[in-house]
């Protein structure tokens, strides 16, 4: 794990001007980006409370635990939730796991939504529309972490600025895949869907990945891309 390294890192803020993509390599980029979120965490932990962490135990939360735990002389609370039933989503083993590399005070919870009353309160809570379900667990962990602490710092926006999602490196599988003929795609098409498709496997995960694909690659230019980050398509609508 990359994090479990970062204290054989000289992450102190280079004082070199980046010039250029050309004019510095991989390890002084990487040292660059870690002297930046050294930095940030510091400042963000110069406040007039103590602050946790909402921990999943990715590598983005779990960096920012590392810093945190560098930068404060107490246990860093972390706090993490998991859903009953959540299979390989249940993320509270990878939380666990950092939670012990730093020893955190780690507070985890497991909860059993009821949706038709979380989700008036989210609409009440973001005052605007918000496709993106990860507000669900998001909101959750936060009350969580509310009962103990008033700040708490996450890993939430390192996706976009580094590129993390799927969505960002299917360019070259959906340029592969428009090498073949529309018929061929369209038989794709209707292959993958007589298998099961869905978010709660592995197996039922990479279908609905492949079957995103291979409809995206029967799009051109932007509604490919929206095809992709489409949440429910016309054909779960039933239209």
């Amino acid at each position: 794990h990359p994090l479990f390294g970062i204290k054989r890192i000289n992450i102190t803020p280079t004082s070199k001007k980046i010039q250029g993509p050309k004019s510095f390599c991989e390890v002084e980029a990487a040292e660059a980006l870690l002297g930046h979120l050294d930095r940030s965490v510091r400042m963000q932990l110069q406040g007039d409370v103590p602050a946790g962490a909402l921990l999943s135990g990715g590598l983005d939360s779990s960096l920012v635990v590392a810093l945190m735990s560098r930068h404060s002389d107490r246990p860093v609370p972390t706090f993490s939730v998991g859903f009953q039933g959540g299979g390989h989503y249940d993320e509270r083993p990878h939380a666990r796991r950092i939670a012990r590399q730093f020893g955190t005070e780690h507070v985890e919870a497991e909860v059993a939504p009821d949706l038709s009353e979380l989700l008036p309160e989210l609409a009440r809570t973001f005052d605007e529309p918000f496709g993106d379900s990860s507000a669900i667990p998001t909101y959750l962990v936060a009350r969580t972490a509310s009962r103990r602490v008033k700040v708490v710092l996450s890993g939430t926006g390192s996706d976009e600025l580094l590129g993390g999602y799927r969505r960002h490196v299917a360019g070259p599988a959906l340029r592969w895949l428009r090498r073949f003929p529309a018929p061929a795609l369209r038989a794709a098409s209707r292959l993958l869907s007589l298998f099961p498709a869905s978010r709660t496997s592995v197996l039922g995960e990479r279908t609905l990945l492949a079957r995103r694909l291979v409809d995206a690659a029967r799009e051109r230019d932007g509604r490919a891309y929206l095809h992709m980050i489409t949440f429910l398509d016309e054909r779960t609508l039933g239209r």
